[in-house]
């Protein structure tokens, strides 16, 4: 179900239903790069929207109000329920045969869309695979990381990988952290102080979270790992 059907099911504004899955996917809860697609919108500009399985789509409404999940599952429903009619595509009974060929293979052409979108999800979770492991591993260790040591982990050179945070505004130019990385849970700030005659002087460090870590781990993997010359996911 695209997030566009989902707007215009609950009552709510476009943008404000990508809001609440963006939130879900800073949270983990979502990978919406899985589900990115694009729609025109009544200015017949190219925008983006997402095509939610069930599941997340369940779980993006699970707190909206009783009468917006009312409509989404009402909704799911019809479509299983379309599902299981075409499973078995029957020749609509038209008086002009060649009408009830097109209809019939019209109907054929969208099953196989189906069952091709079914086999890209399938790829996508195989593909995911690796990603989910390592993000368990790390949290299962839960401590927060020098980035050198999360460079270690990640079978990276801790000075590229610097270079990739700094490159994709992790990290200023002084090694320390932006504050919105700090916001979304990825990367603290550890405050210190010299010693002797420097011990005035305040220095910032930044650590890797676990969570900070499996989101740089999803950013790299999804990037051919030291292909920088694209944007990473994270």
């Amino acid at each position: 179900m695209s997030s566009v059907e989902i707007a215009e099911l609950t009552g709510k504004r476009h943008d404000n239903v990508v809001r609440d899955l963006k939130e879900l996917g800073e949270q983990g809860v979502i990978d919406l790069l899985s589900f990115e697609g694009i729609y025109r919108d009544s200015m017949n500009r190219e925008q983006t929207c997402y095509h939610l399985p069930k599941r997340e789509t369940l779980i993006l409404t699970s707190g909206y109000s009783a009468q917006q999940r009312a409509a989404i599952i009402d909704r799911w429903l019809a479509l299983e329920e379309q599902v299981k009619q075409s499973d078995t595509p029957q020749l609509p009974n038209f008086t002009d045969p060649a009408a009830a060929a097109e209809a019939w293979a019209k109907e054929y052409r969208d099953k196989m869309v189906m069952i091709d979108f079914a086999k890209k999800q399938a790829a996508q979770l195989t593909e995911q695979a690796p990603m989910v492991d390592f993000a368990e591993a790390v949290v299962a260790d839960s401590e927060d990381c020098y980035i050198r040591d999360a460079a270690k982990s990640l079978d990276v050179a801790p000075l590229r990988l610097y270079a990739i945070l700094r490159k994709y505004k992790w990290i200023n130019e002084s090694n320390e952290p932006y504050q919105d990385k700090i916001n979304a849970g990825y990367l603290k700030r550890k405050v210190g102080y010299g010693k002797g005659k420097a011990s005035s002087k305040k220095t910032i460090t930044t650590l890797v979270t676990p969570k900070g870590l499996a989101r740089i781990h999803k950013g790299l993997v999804r990037t051919g790992w030291l292909d920088a010359s694209t944007s990473p996911s994270f």
